[in-house]
């Protein structure tokens, strides 16, 4: 049984639904579809995710919480991209832009049909196929693993800083970020050094980007004191 996705773009794109019964699937004809809307009210996402990539993993998201497949389709994407970074001739065949879109659909199909994946998965990497997107098939995987570690409670955090800091900070800036997110239930974060910000902290967390660099204030100082004098 073949479902459909709408992916959630600027305007609410829809994508393209399959009804199509597969020949040697053993799976029964004229199955009722489902179309799932990756920005409807009826599935909460966790993380909003805005680029092509994210809109895709969204759709994906959305399509496993309603068909209660989530944790399988979650093992299921992860084992494609293991066997991805396995298999060269398959990494290959998933980057290749100039294979026809059939054929990678059909060789997709030979894959998930071994794995004996779910249908949820198998639609979606049909959708995928057909739309000439199995190239970011990494940049995907990627999205859906943030929206499966936002789902469990998990926040991940990049706190970019002019000079390191130490550990008591670094537990302030994660306890911090932690009140910032009250439903997170584990904080990870990634420290950077980068001088150019010259001091405070710029902080990357989800889809939130807060800039208190002394870099910022001094552009913001320079903005202000470029404009004409009323």
């Amino acid at each position: 049984m073949l479902r459909s996705f709408r992916l959630a773009s600027r305007s609410s794109v829809s994508a393209r639904a399959f009804a199509s019964q597969r020949a040697g699937r053993g799976r029964k004809a004229a199955a009722a579809k489902s179309t799932v809307d990756a920005s409807g009210s009826d599935v909460k996402v966790p993380l909003a995710l805005h680029d092509v990539a994210g809109r895709y993993a969204t759709a994906l998201y959305s399509a496993a919480v309603k068909q209660g497949t989530l944790d399988k389709v979650e093992k299921e994407f992860a084992d494609i991209m293991d066997m991805a970074n396995k298999d060269a001739s398959f990494a290959s065949f998933l980057k290749d832009p100039t294979l026809a879109r059939e054929k990678k659909r059909a060789v997709m199909d030979q894959v998930l049909t071994k794995n004996k994946a779910s249908d949820t998965a198998r639609s979606f990497f049909e959708l995928v196929a057909d739309n000439g997107r199995l190239h970011q098939a990494d940049r995907i995987a990627s999205s859906f693993a943030r929206l499966m570690a936002a789902h469990r409670g998990e926040m991940n955090a990049t706190v970019t800083t002019a000079v390191e800091v130490d550990k008591k900070m670094m537990d302030r800036i994660r306890k911090s970020l932690l009140k910032l997110n009250p439903n997170a239930t584990k904080m990870a974060v990634e420290t950077k050094v980068d001088p150019s910000i010259l001091g405070g902290v710029v902080v990357e967390m989800g889809d939130k980007f807060v800039d208190l660099s002394i870099r910022s204030r001094i552009e913001e100082l320079r903005t202000q004191l470029d404009k004409p004098v009323q």
